[in-house]
């Protein structure tokens, strides 16, 4: 399982003390900061731009995963790049030409990111999957903090993923809107390993930012956990069974016979004790014993 990181959106923090509640993020755990900005034409809300985010920028060493939802973008990457964004975002209905403005992001050694609504289908943008180093897949529709995750989405994000692996890519599948203590593991099992949460980490808890982030990690390292007890429990088993049939009368130790003449054999099932190589000529099978091959199976084969 891939490391889960946390995302808080400081779109719920404080306005009027960004610093001091960056610096708690940073404190608590945080593995970057989202940023959230918004036009009042692509989103129905206005939020911050390049001046605040450059403002900021020398307050944390952590990375600014900032989420573009303007339009046009296109001319905008520039400013927010050298604000001092790590990960720049983008919608790609809100450019007339994705690959330019991926190139673009790329041109101000920054990580790609791209953005889909909740009725943005993935077929959109599958041809750049292998161009980006994440996807934003937005369980709410932006505009607004707050909002109810929506649950169709996690069928989406299972979709992604079926599709990454596919495809043996590397980007990060990240999940924003509505995440909160109920639905975390749900998303992580359906393939997400990004999780942006700005409500649950600002307002829960009495807004006791560390608890919030500490209780969120704790749902992950339980699910490692349990999948390294089912592991361990596997190889146990799989030990166990090679045991029992080692010392059984099925296991046969050696075995020595001769085949004559032009024999193309195949051994079945029931002679899984032998590894006979076929030839056009006489050959004789010697000595060879089952422990090579118990050996040399791996348990990650599927």
């Amino acid at each position: 399982m891939k490391k889960i990181q946390i995302s808080p959106s400081i779109l719920s923090a404080d306005f009027s003390n960004l610093e001091k509640d960056i610096k708690k993020l940073e404190t608590a755990g945080a593995d970057m900061i989202h940023v959230d900005v918004m036009d009042g034409h692509f989103v129905p809300n206005i939020t911050i731009g390049p001046p605040v985010i450059k403002a900021l920028r020398s307050k944390t060493s952590l990375p600014f995963d900032v989420h573009l939802m303007i339009d046009p973008v296109h001319k905008y990457i520039k400013d927010f790049a050298n604000a001092g964004a790590d990960i720049i975002t983008i919608h790609p209905e809100a450019t007339p030409n994705l690959q330019e403005s991926i190139d673009e992001i790329k041109s101000y050694k920054k990580k790609v990111g791209i953005s889909l609504n909740p009725d943005t289908k993935i077929s959109i943008v599958e041809e750049y999957l292998d161009k980006i180093d994440l996807i934003l897949i937005m369980s709410v529709y932006p505009g607004f903090g707050g909002q109810k995750f929506i649950l169709e989405v996690l069928e989406k994000i299972k979709s992604l993923k079926v599709l990454k692996d596919k495809k043996k890519l590397n980007f990060d599948i990240e999940v924003d809107g509505g995440i909160n203590f109920s639905n975390f593991k749900s998303v992580i099992d359906a393939g997400a390993n990004v999780l942006v949460s700005g409500t649950t980490i600002f307002k829960e808890n009495n807004g006791d930012i560390k608890k919030n982030i500490d209780f969120l990690k704790s749902i992950w390292f339980v699910m490692i956990a349990k999948e390294k007890f089912l592991n361990n429990s596997l190889s146990y088993l799989y030990k166990q069974i090679r045991k029992i049939y080692l010392n059984s009368n099925i296991y046969n130790r050696k075995i020595s016979r001769v085949f004559d003449g032009g024999l193309n054999y195949v051994p079945n099932l029931s002679l899984l004790n032998c590894i006979i190589k076929s030839k056009e000529r006489n050959f004789r099978i010697e000595d060879f014993s089952l422990e090579d091959v118990w050996n040399k199976i791996d348990l990650n084969d599927k």
